[in-house]
């Protein structure tokens, strides 16, 4: 049991990692994020995160259909990591071509901005391995809450680094998020 669970998790790994990669993502100016992030219904997000909604269901809901039902929310939620995880790594793209601005607020407002990227894209791989696992062992519950403070936080850094590079621009950059 031990060998298929420790062959599942490098599988998963590799698959994550594979996904990831093979995305090419040009993003040099903040006009550049336009069309190139994943929108995220942040409500729906916690919705599906929180732990409380889960008790919620397997209160109420006869066990086969809790388990569907769980089935279909960890496959939703899947998807908005990916999309976080996506999300992250056009940040990070975009924090990476500011470090070099000659403004020192610029400057370290963008290595925040990929600190906080690549700390999200890390998180957001051991997030979707943990999905992976309760989608193949249903009675395996994990809290993913940490996930949604971190994209916060996120969100927070590019905003920064958009009022000070174009502060008209920053509305428009938490909108795209």
């Amino acid at each position: 049991m031990i060998v298929i669970i420790a062959l599942f998790a490098v599988t998963a790994i590799l698959f994550l990692y594979w996904n990831f990669r093979r995305e090419r993502i040009l993003v040099r100016t903040l006009e550049d994020l336009s069309g190139q992030t994943r929108p995220v219904d942040f409500a729906a997000f916690n919705n599906l995160v929180d732990n409380s909604q889960e008790l919620f269901l397997k209160e109420r809901l006869a066990p086969s259909q809790y388990r569907k039902i769980r089935r279909a929310r960890l496959l939703a939620t899947l998807d908005y990591v990916k999309r976080l995880a996506h999300n992250a790594r056009v940040l990070m793209r975009l924090g990476e071509a500011a470090r070099t601005s000659s403004d020192a607020q610029v400057a370290a407002a963008a290595q925040k901005l990929v600190n906080d990227a690549l700390h999200m894209r890390l998180l957001a791989v051991a997030v979707m391995s943990k999905i992976y696992a309760e989608l193949v062992l249903p009675q395996m519950s994990t809290s993913l809450d940490p996930i949604t403070e971190r994209y916060r936080e996120l969100t927070e850094a590019a905003a920064l680094l958009a009022r000070l590079q174009r502060p008209a621009f920053a509305g428009r950059v938490a909108a795209m998020l």
